[in-house]
């Protein structure tokens, strides 16, 4: 049997676990990862490109810096009065900011206001949307965070080369197509 190397155009399959500075697990990686290599934007540059030449079996442990996820920026965090959110709201709603005033759209309807619950806000400047999660709830307040949740956290990524095969004519025109489908791949664990 051939045994393949990390290259461009290959499905690679990794087991890994990804902790914090402090050793905390972030991702225990029950689920095993999967991305087409080869500059396709499915991984952190910096993993690919220290994956690249390996085989199955072969490690890895690997630093990212702070910065991974971006620095942690207090303007992104928005403490807003609660009576400004329905009290059934759902999870991935779609709101919009303007000046000092959180404005939600008319379609929202779900279970409760919880910390953790995810929101976006659509900035007309850039045409992209912006995700807010509910991190705390007190006294009649609301937090939003705009921040990534591994904002300005160093991470650790302990990778094992799992599998290693070439990607299908399918595989690659469907990522040429659309110049950046990398939706990464959880494949479930057997057994």
């Amino acid at each position: 049997m051939k045994q393949y190397k990390i290259k461009k155009n290959k499905i690679v399959t990794l087991d890994y676990k990804v902790t914090d500075a402090d050793g905390n697990i972030i991702d225990d990686g029950h689920i095993p990862f999967e991305y087409l290599h080869g500059n396709y934007q499915g991984i952190f540059p910096q993993i690919e490109k220290a994956l690249d030449g390996l085989t199955v079996g072969d490690k890895l442990v690997l630093q990212l810096a702070r910065n991974a996820f971006g620095e942690f920026d207090d303007d992104l965090v928005l403490v807003e009065d609660a009576s400004l959110l329905p009290k059934d709201i759902k999870l991935g709603s779609i709101f919009t900011l303007s000046g000092e005033e959180l404005q939600l759209s008319s379609n929202i309807n779900s279970s409760l206001i919880e910390a953790g619950l995810v929101f976006k806000e659509v900035y007309e400047d850039f045409g992209k949307p912006m995700i807010y999660r509910v991190t705390d709830i007190a006294e009649g307040k609301v937090v939003l965070d705009g921040n990534h949740p591994l904002a300005s956290m160093e991470l650790c990524f302990d990778i094992k080369v799992a599998n290693i095969r070439t990607a299908t004519s399918e595989e690659l025109n469907k990522f040429h197509m659309n110049g950046k489908d990398t939706k990464v791949k959880k494949k479930k664990r057997k057994g």
